[in-house]
């Protein structure tokens, strides 16, 4: 949870809801792209990943 936090500036609320579901690629980089919990889903954000956040997820 605090990689979560740390790598994707997401609310705590948000942060909670986030999985593989979340995760997209857009033009060859990783990024979390979620509705936010706050605007009741009406606003979605996309946030790049770091490298080593997706090197964590994938185990590594």
């Amino acid at each position: 949870m605090l990689d979560i936090l740390h790598y994707t500036f997401l609310r705590l609320g948000d942060a909670h809801r986030f999985g593989p579901p979340h995760l997209r690629q857009i033009v060859r980089k990783m990024a979390v792209q979620i509705a936010t919990e706050k605007s009741r889903g009406d606003t979605t954000v996309t946030v790049p990943v770091h490298p080593q956040f997706c090197r964590k997820l994938a185990g590594g």
